[in-house]
């Protein structure tokens, strides 16, 4: 008779050794995922507080440029020429969670930055303000790359108007008062 060496005495046994292994491996996989998923759900709220955060503070300082204007294009040309004269004119290095999103309006507002990031954060002004605006991405020809960006805004009535926030241009210039 063979001697025990404490190993499965049948194929039931053996087949209960390899499940327990699994189970305690599932155990561990689903506690796993269990807290990256919690993980993500803390980060995507403190994202979500920190963009309302952004946008109290954008609103704030829209108010102030746009003080004692009523009319939707003495707004449009207020913020432009606000944005305008804001810090520099260089490419903005910060961004929100990966390079590739640019700036948040709050850092170009702190730092400046070129005409896309100038025109993000006239965008985002103007939406602050219940002005319908967008980025207009404009390239040479079909196969090339993007070469400025603009905003497009809708205002009194349906008009719409182009605005270059990196030299202080709104399109068409009857839009704006003088």
């Amino acid at each position: 008779m063979p001697a025990d060496r404490g190993g499965p005495k049948s194929t039931r046994d053996e087949f209960d050794m390899v499940k327990g292994r699994f189970d305690r491996a599932g155990w561990w996989c689903t506690r796993i995922v269990w807290l990256i998923s919690a993980v993500s759900l803390l980060c995507a709220i403190g994202v979500w507080f920190s963009w309302q955060q952004d946008e109290v503070v954008l609103r704030q300082w829209t108010e102030v440029i746009i003080k004692d204007l009523h009319a939707d294009s003495a707004r449009i040309r207020a913020i432009n020429d606000w944005v305008h004269r804001n810090k520099g004119f260089a490419k903005n290095d910060r961004y929100f969670i990966m390079p590739v999103l640019g700036p948040t309006p709050i850092q170009v507002m702190e730092q400046g930055g070129d005409c896309s990031d100038k025109s993000r954060l006239v965008t985002a002004m103007l939406k602050s303000i219940s002005i319908n605006a967008g980025l207009v991405m404009i390239s040479p020809c079909l196969d090339c790359g993007f070469i400025h960006t603009v905003v497009e805004a809708e205002y009194e009535s349906g008009r719409m108007v182009v605005i270059q926030p990196g030299i202080s241009t709104i399109q068409p210039e009857t839009a704006s008062p003088k």
